[in-house]
């Protein structure tokens, strides 16, 4: 009878529920099992700690490089802002300040970086591919502050570009160059970050399985969850939306975080967390401490050139690692934050207007 083949058709829902509810467990168990052999962040096998002295084993890596591996490969303008503190720190490049007395004291106004002489010789916009030919990290004997790729596109971006090849670039070069070529302005912030993800990938400080399986397993997780809503749509049952929804959220979480560092990758990032918690109780805790002064002085000369540049790296480290910010560092990431910002509206508005 009619009763019979109601019972039936109700036995028959259960089942492709309970079907329903097994697999999607399934799936995330698989999900899961797939996350915890590929997208488990390895453990460091270091011992833990930071001397001073273990500084120049492992900051021979691009400070930008170091900033890309803490932010998990992150881009950031602040990678641009290190990677001139490198070359200010290694003198091709110098931070000058205008003061305006203003009241009773003198607050700072304008920032400018100037290129050293023999870098920026040829003021033609094309002046980067002539910089310091001499000096390139890839010759045989290169010496240790050799130009790097990633060097010659900062000096690329920055005054060859933003610049148009002048010697000094005013901080408001930037922004003005972003006004008058915001497509162009965006195209060279793309292209210096291309470089300095090519090096990222170079140093192999992140696992390829895992970015490769991010995107497959976060659109499973969307459209399972989607597939949730439509047949709590259709089929006037909460229940499945109340089974594949969390399921794909679930996997989309394991997704955004299969991508991992390598084992190299999660040693050096150890040394970051070690080396910032020793700067910061270097600085005392406060944010805004230089680092400068922490490092104490050699009674030879020879002893002082190498705590110099020790406490010149140790200076750029804790900006990469946000203990402290050297003078104008701050103040350039917001330019060039603020060139990409009125580049993009520009270029939003331009697009509306058409």
């Amino acid at each position: 009878g009619w009763t019979d083949v109601a019972s039936e058709q109700q036995g028959n829902w259960l089942s492709a529920k309970a079907g329903l509810a097994g697999f999607s467990i399934l799936l995330l168990l698989a999900v899961f099992v797939l996350w915890a052999c590929i997208g488990k962040e390895h453990r460091p096998r270091g011992k833990g700690g930071f001397e001073p002295e273990e500084l120049g084993s492992w900051t021979d890596m691009h400070p930008a490089i170091a900033g890309r591996l803490w932010r998990f490969d992150r881009e950031s303008a602040s990678d641009v802002t290190a990677a001139v503190l490198r070359l200010v720190d290694k003198g091709y490049v110098s931070l000058r300040r205008d003061v305006t007395l203003q009241g009773d004291g003198a607050k700072p106004a304008h920032y400018a970086l100037v290129c050293a002489e023999p870098l920026c010789a040829d003021r033609s916009p094309d002046a980067a591919e002539k910089f310091v030919p001499a000096l390139s990290a890839e010759e045989t004997n290169a010496p240790k502050n050799a130009f790097s790729a990633l060097d010659r596109a900062t000096l690329d971006l920055l005054f060859a570009r933003c610049g148009d090849g002048a010697r000094t670039l005013p901080f408001s070069a930037i922004v003005r160059a972003a006004e008058e070529h915001p497509h162009e302005f965006l195209s060279w912030l793309n292209d210096w970050q291309k470089v300095l993800s090519e090096d990222v990938q170079a140093q192999e400080l992140f696992e390829k399985k895992g970015w490769r399986l991010q995107i497959p397993i976060m659109v499973l997780g969307a459209v399972w969850a989607l597939a949730g809503f439509a047949c709590w749509y259709f089929l006037r049952d909460a229940f499945y939306a109340a089974i594949m929804v969390p399921t794909g959220a679930l996997l989309m979480l394991c997704g955004a975080h299969m991508p991992r560092r390598s084992q190299a990758g999660a040693e050096l990032n150890a040394q970051c967390e070690t080396l910032r918690a020793w700067l910061k109780e270097r600085a005392g805790g406060a944010s805004d401490t230089p680092v400068d002064d922490t490092m104490p002085r050699g009674a030879s000369e020879g002893d002082r050139s190498e705590n110099d540049e020790l406490r010149g790296n140790l200076a750029i480290y804790a900006y990469v690692l946000g203990v402290a910010s050297p003078e104008g560092a701050d103040a350039l990431t917001s330019a060039l934050d603020e060139g990409w910002k009125v580049a993009r509206d520009a270029l939003r508005a331009h697009v509306r207007s058409r």
